[in-house]
Protein backbone atom coordinates (compact mmCIF):
# COMPACT_ATOMS: atom_id res chain seq x y z
CA UNK A 1 0.00 0.00 0.00
CA UNK A 2 0.77 3.77 -0.82
CA UNK A 3 1.73 5.51 2.36
CA UNK A 4 1.51 9.50 3.06
CA UNK A 5 4.99 9.72 3.07
CA UNK A 6 6.21 8.49 -0.64
CA UNK A 7 2.72 10.73 -2.03
CA UNK A 8 4.82 13.27 0.13
CA UNK A 9 7.58 12.66 -1.50
CA UNK A 10 6.67 12.15 -5.32
CA UNK A 11 4.70 15.38 -4.87
CA UNK A 12 8.23 16.91 -4.29
CA UNK A 13 10.04 15.29 -7.07
CA UNK A 14 7.19 16.57 -9.20
CA UNK A 15 7.60 20.04 -8.27
CA UNK A 16 11.22 20.01 -8.53
CA UNK A 17 10.91 18.49 -11.77
CA UNK A 18 8.49 21.31 -13.06
CA UNK A 19 10.32 23.94 -11.62
CA UNK A 20 13.86 22.56 -13.61
CA UNK A 21 11.57 22.33 -16.73
CA UNK A 22 10.81 26.03 -16.22
CA UNK A 23 14.48 26.59 -15.58
CA UNK A 24 15.41 24.99 -19.16
CA UNK A 25 12.77 26.28 -21.16
CA UNK A 26 13.73 30.26 -19.79
CA UNK A 27 17.55 29.23 -20.46
CA UNK A 28 16.07 27.74 -23.73
CA UNK A 29 14.73 30.52 -24.73
CA UNK A 30 17.47 33.27 -23.52
CA UNK A 31 20.29 30.74 -25.71
CA UNK A 32 17.93 31.27 -28.72
CA UNK A 33 17.41 34.97 -28.27
CA UNK A 34 20.97 34.55 -28.46
CA UNK A 35 21.73 33.27 -31.48
CA UNK A 36 19.46 35.36 -33.51
CA UNK A 37 21.84 38.18 -32.02
CA UNK A 38 25.06 36.21 -33.25
CA UNK A 39 23.16 35.62 -36.76
CA UNK A 40 23.00 38.93 -37.08
CA UNK A 41 26.03 39.75 -36.39
CA UNK A 42 27.54 37.20 -38.57
CA UNK A 43 25.42 38.26 -41.06
CA UNK A 44 26.87 42.11 -40.07
CA UNK A 45 30.86 40.84 -40.54
CA UNK A 46 29.88 38.93 -43.66
CA UNK A 47 28.93 42.46 -45.39
CA UNK A 48 32.13 44.01 -44.10
CA UNK A 49 34.39 41.39 -45.27
CA UNK A 50 32.43 41.66 -48.79
CA UNK A 51 32.88 45.49 -48.87
CA UNK A 52 36.57 45.12 -47.50
CA UNK A 53 37.19 42.96 -50.26
CA UNK A 54 35.81 45.43 -53.03
CA UNK A 55 37.74 47.92 -50.95
CA UNK A 56 40.58 46.68 -51.36
CA UNK A 57 40.19 45.42 -55.12
CA UNK A 58 39.59 49.08 -56.01
CA UNK A 59 42.80 50.32 -53.70
CA UNK A 60 44.78 47.58 -55.52
CA UNK A 61 43.62 48.71 -59.14
CA UNK A 62 44.12 52.69 -57.94
CA UNK A 63 47.91 51.53 -57.13
CA UNK A 64 48.20 49.70 -60.56
CA UNK A 65 47.15 52.58 -62.29
CA UNK A 66 49.50 54.67 -60.33
CA UNK A 67 52.25 53.04 -61.01
CA UNK A 68 51.38 52.72 -64.39
CA UNK A 69 51.43 56.11 -64.76
CA UNK A 70 54.25 57.11 -63.00
CA UNK A 71 55.95 54.44 -65.55
CA UNK A 72 54.93 56.45 -68.23
CA UNK A 73 56.15 59.66 -66.71
CA UNK A 74 59.75 57.99 -66.37
CA UNK A 75 59.49 56.70 -69.89
CA UNK A 76 58.76 60.61 -70.97
CA UNK A 77 61.59 61.98 -68.35
CA UNK A 78 64.10 59.46 -69.72
CA UNK A 79 63.14 60.20 -73.33
CA UNK A 80 63.55 63.92 -72.87
CA UNK A 81 67.64 64.26 -72.71
CA UNK A 82 67.69 62.40 -75.58
CA UNK A 83 65.54 64.80 -77.20
CA UNK A 84 67.56 67.87 -75.59
CA UNK A 85 71.05 66.31 -77.28
CA UNK A 86 73.51 68.86 -77.95
CA UNK A 87 72.38 68.78 -81.71
CA UNK A 88 69.11 69.18 -81.18
CA UNK A 89 69.58 72.41 -79.39
CA UNK A 90 71.94 73.85 -82.06
CA UNK A 91 69.42 73.67 -84.10
CA UNK A 92 69.03 70.34 -86.10
CA UNK A 93 65.86 69.19 -86.43
CA UNK A 94 64.08 66.61 -84.10
CA UNK A 95 63.61 63.23 -85.46
CA UNK A 96 59.79 62.49 -86.65
CA UNK A 97 57.92 60.31 -84.42
CA UNK A 98 54.80 60.11 -82.62
CA UNK A 99 55.77 61.70 -79.03
CA UNK A 100 54.55 60.10 -76.13
CA UNK A 101 51.19 60.43 -74.25
CA UNK A 102 51.70 63.40 -71.39
CA UNK A 103 50.87 61.92 -67.86
CA UNK A 104 49.02 64.91 -67.57
CA UNK A 105 45.85 65.21 -69.80
CA UNK A 106 45.36 68.73 -71.26
CA UNK A 107 49.43 70.08 -70.83
CA UNK A 108 50.65 71.33 -74.24
CA UNK A 109 54.41 70.57 -74.80
CA UNK A 110 56.49 72.47 -76.68
CA UNK A 111 57.41 70.98 -80.10
CA UNK A 112 60.32 72.53 -81.51
CA UNK A 113 63.53 73.39 -80.26
CA UNK A 114 64.35 75.28 -76.70
CA UNK A 115 66.12 78.51 -77.17
CA UNK A 116 69.59 78.18 -76.10
CA UNK A 117 70.37 79.60 -72.34
CA UNK A 118 72.33 82.43 -71.76
CA UNK A 119 73.56 80.23 -68.64
CA UNK A 120 75.79 78.10 -68.10
CA UNK A 121 74.65 74.19 -68.88
CA UNK A 122 76.69 73.60 -66.08
CA UNK A 123 77.96 74.08 -62.53
CA UNK A 124 81.21 75.55 -62.68
CA UNK A 125 83.93 73.28 -60.65
CA UNK A 126 84.92 74.58 -57.37
CA UNK A 127 86.86 73.60 -54.71
CA UNK A 128 85.72 72.58 -51.70
CA UNK A 129 85.67 76.17 -49.49
CA UNK A 130 84.03 77.35 -52.26
CA UNK A 131 81.50 74.27 -52.01
CA UNK A 132 80.91 74.85 -48.36
CA UNK A 133 80.34 78.91 -48.28
CA UNK A 134 77.33 78.23 -50.86
CA UNK A 135 74.55 79.24 -49.27
CA UNK A 136 70.83 77.92 -49.81
CA UNK A 137 70.04 80.86 -51.73
CA UNK A 138 72.31 80.05 -54.50
CA UNK A 139 70.80 76.30 -54.69
CA UNK A 140 66.93 78.20 -55.15
CA UNK A 141 68.55 80.49 -57.37
CA UNK A 142 69.96 76.91 -59.80
CA UNK A 143 66.66 75.71 -59.32
CA UNK A 144 64.44 78.31 -60.85
CA UNK A 145 67.24 78.80 -63.91
CA UNK A 146 66.43 75.20 -64.44
CA UNK A 147 63.04 75.62 -64.41
CA UNK A 148 63.29 78.70 -66.38
CA UNK A 149 64.87 76.22 -69.35
CA UNK A 150 61.92 73.58 -68.77
CA UNK A 151 64.18 71.17 -67.12
CA UNK A 152 62.72 69.04 -64.46
CA UNK A 153 64.00 68.63 -61.01
CA UNK A 154 62.84 64.83 -60.24
CA UNK A 155 65.81 64.51 -57.05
Amino acid sequence: MITLDQIRLLEKKVHAAVARIADLKHENSVLKEKLESYEQRIDELETRITDYKRDQSEIEQGILSALDQLDQLEDVVLEEPQQSSPQNVAGSPEPAGPEPASPEAGSPEPTGPEPASPEPAGPEPTTEHEDEARTDSDTAEERDTSEDRGELDIF
